[in-house]
């Protein structure tokens, strides 16, 4: 049997040309995808960091907000609980008035009680 014939070196050096430009651009593509992919690396981390921005701004908004409100919310309380003290100011004044408080025998043993300032004020005896 004869032996297959040899490949031609000219037929060799076409095979490696086209070998080596299919390598070249196989490196080519390599190194544009690389780049591309570290653009869009970089332009994700530049947005996120931008939302994390964004985000620790509104919250501290928000923590600025609430702590208004609660302020606001510690104010009417304060208020609600003077107010509620003077109605039940109010109330003992015009039980003393109306007579439904202790009689005169009672008003000489018991100290009077006489509105100061909102404020009933047991030590004053000037009733």
């Amino acid at each position: 049997m004869a032996a297959p014939p040899a490949p031609e070196v000219g037929d060799l050096l076409e095979a490696l040309n086209r070998e080596q430009g299919l390598r070249k651009a196989a490196e080519a593509r390599l190194s544009k995808t690389s780049e591309e992919v570290e653009e869009l690396s970089a332009a994700l981390f530049e947005q996120a960091n931008e939302m994390v921005a964004e985000e620790r701004k509104a919250r501290a908004r928000l923590e600025e907000r609430v702590e208004v409100l609660e302020r606001r919310e510690r104010d009417k309380k304060r208020r609600l609980d003077r107010l509620e003290g003077a109605v039940e100011t109010i109330r003992r004044a015009r039980a003393l008035l109306d007579g439904d408080g202790p009689g005169v025998a009672g008003r000489e043993e018991k100290q009077s009680e006489v509105i100061v300032g909102g404020h009933i004020d047991a030590e004053d005896s000037r009733l």
